[in-house]
């Protein structure tokens, strides 16, 4: 016995930007780049670029976007640039 199923697009883009799930992004992202701030290298954080003890990967706030949410984890300033390129930090910490 087959079953024919139709998905609907606009009610999964609907979900996939609803505030539940941006406020999960959001958390996430935040989770990575405290992950990714503990594993930066300590040489780094005394590095010029390193403002006032300030973090080094910051998240960027959730967004809607046309079809789904998104949030990024970036580098705050050129310490962490170079901490990520060395290091690959950012990719280390998404993996967890």
């Amino acid at each position: 016995m087959a079953i024919k199923v139709k998905l609907h697009r606009d009610a999964f883009d609907a979900l996939r930007n609803s505030g539940p799930v941006l406020a999960e992004l959001e958390r996430q992202g935040q989770q990575v780049a405290s992950r990714a701030n503990a594993m930066a290298s300590p040489t780094l954080k005394g590095a010029k670029g390193f403002r006032d003890g300030g973090p080094l990967y910051v998240a960027k706030p959730a967004e809607a976007q046309s079809h789904r949410g998104r949030v990024g984890v970036i580098t705050s300033n050129a310490a962490a640039m170079i901490d990520n390129r060395k290091h690959q930090t950012l990719l280390r910490a998404l993996k967890g």
